[in-house]
């Protein structure tokens, strides 16, 4: 059974990720066409890209690692979802917390938050080769 868990886990990382992707890449676009959004916070948007570009690659290799889990593969999952809940803090920091991309942050705040969960469970933590703690 936890090996299904885990599989599942994999398929679900990269799609979180590629969703956590989208409004931060789209934010960016907003900047850089001409006569686009222009309020002197080019540098925190910049970061919160990078941040979801990083959070998107650690989501990736997770997924490939999760085929054959390893201890390892566990921490990079775990960082993941950290990835994901830091880049929510930043836009809600930029947008605020009711702009029009606080139900965008709600759905990822609630996947990351249950992929975490699930992540710290004994069965799981077991299927990627760590003892209990």
């Amino acid at each position: 059974m936890e090996r299904l868990s885990v599989n599942i886990l994999a398929a679900a990382a990269p799609v979180a990720g590629l969703i956590g992707l989208l409004g931060p890449l789209g934010l960016l676009i907003g900047y850089l066409m001409p006569g686009g959004i222009n309020d002197g916070s080019f540098r925190l948007v910049a970061f919160i890209v990078f941040i979801a570009l990083a959070t998107f690659a650690a989501e990736v290799v997770f997924a490939r690692g999760a085929v054959i889990p390893r201890p390892w593969v566990w921490t990079v999952g775990v960082v993941a979802q950290f990835l994901v809940l830091l880049n929510i803090l930043l836009w809600t920091i930029h947008a605020g917390p009711f702009s029009i991309g606080f139900n965008y942050q709600s759905i990822l705040i609630v996947i990351a938050g249950a992929m975490l969960l699930y992540l710290f469970t004994p069965g799981v933590r077991r299927a990627f080769g760590l003892a209990r703690s």
